[in-house]
């Protein structure tokens, strides 16, 4: 299995990264008057220095200075870099960008997606249909320097705006998980986003005895220390969507009471899967019966059984929204992999998963099988 934290897999990653951020980014080179329908723009304007600290951002992580322009707003101080992980070697990069409002540092994820069109906005839709505070996305047609940079979304990052979701002081953590049977300190891999302190008690506390304690203990002091609900909301529609790159990290864990998860860069999605997901964590919480009540009562809800719950419906209707206002843009996209063919292939596959997945699950015998299991059955 691999660890992050490996010298090797660090060397060539970085090498590749350093390669990769020579030259112009995907966009710049166009002088072609973008068509972009009806999205709106944001557009960023850098010095030649400050444009060369954007491109270091590749692999030093600096944030750039910037003036910041959206429609119907006053011009805004800001800051932006790149952003991302292996996502830093393709040609249309994602960034941070960080602006004053209110007095306060809001961030926001430019996300270029991995297949960019529908995917990921998608999933988080489901997962605000499904009652997590996932953050909204806004899709904008970026400029660098009056460059057209191509479709983006504008993503508002995870903030101490959850506390008064939850009613009480939190702690929020962007995970990387160890190799399984290695387990590190929480702090020499995930990130501690709010309060500003290095206490990573209650990360490790929780990781520690999901890799280490016999079943009955597990779910003796998970069943107290998590927050069931809403860590099965997060875990449906998960598996609904076959979320694969969720093993070691693209999730968060926000403590109020209890622990929680919620999602975070679900583009790699719309796959089959099997129910409780595929890091220990979620896969450890199916040991509870009662967990796995909750779970089911919420999946056949949402997914599977007809009713005004029922999310599948809305999520349509959001993918035919979403074709609407991108189409126009299409034929702009400076990527050249980003074409009319790759955007009709994409819309027709999530159109056909919408309409065949609860088939498929109801069909499929590990899903039927756990379906039809006896509810509050004890493990012996």
């Amino acid at each position: 299995m691999r660890n992050f934290r490996s010298g090797p897999y660090l060397i060539i990653l970085f090498s590749l990264l350093l390669m990769q951020s020579c030259g112009e980014f995907s966009g710049f080179a166009s002088r072609v008057s973008p068509e972009t329908g009806d999205l709106p723009h944001l557009r960023i304007y850098l010095s030649p220095e400050e444009l060369n600290t954007l491109y270091d951002s590749v692999v030093s992580d600096r944030y750039a200075l910037c003036r910041m322009e959206r429609e119907a707003a006053a011009p805004q101080k800001a800051a932006i870099r790149v952003r991302g992980f292996s996502s830093r070697m393709e040609p249309k990069k994602s960034f941070t960008l960080r602006v004053e409002e209110k007095g306060k540092i809001k961030k926001y994820a430019l996300d270029a997606g991995g297949d960019p069109w529908f995917r990921y906005s998608l999933a988080m839709d489901a997962y605000r249909m499904a009652g997590l505070p996932s953050p909204s996305f806004t899709p904008a047609a970026l400029f660098i320097n009056n460059e057209y940079i191509g479709f983006y979304n504008v993503v508002p990052l995870y903030d101490e705006e959850l506390n008064s979701v939850y009613g009480s002081p939190g702690e929020l953590y962007k995970i990387a998980l160890p190799d399984l049977g290695t387990l590190l300190p929480a702090e020499g891999l995930s990130e501690k986003k709010f309060p500003g302190n290095d206490d990573f008690s209650r990360l490790n506390r929780l990781l520690i005895n999901a890799d280490h304690m016999n079943s009955p203990e597990w779910v003796s002091w998970m069943e107290e220390h998590v927050d069931l609900e809403n860590t099965a909301r997060y875990m449906v529609v998960r598996d609904y969507f076959g979320v694969s790159d969720t093993v070691y990290l693209n999730f968060y864990i926000y403590f109020h009471d209890r622990a929680m998860i919620l999602p975070w860069d679900n583009d790699r999605s719309f796959t089959a899967s099997s129910p409780g997901g595929n890091n220990q964590i979620t896969r450890r919480m199916m040991e509870s019966p009662r967990f796995r009540e909750i779970y089911r009562d919420l999946f056949n809800r949402l997914f599977l059984i007809p009713g005004p719950e029922n999310i599948t419906e809305k999520l349509r209707d959001r993918l035919e929204e979403t074709r609407v206002l991108l189409e126009p843009s299409v034929p702009s996209e400076p990527g050249t992999w980003l074409d009319r063919g790759s955007f009709l292939s994409e819309y027709s596959f999530i159109d056909s998963f919408l309409s065949n997945r609860a088939a498929g699950i109801l069909n499929d015998p590990y899903w039927n099988n756990f379906f039809n299991a006896p509810l509050l059955k004890e493990k012996t």
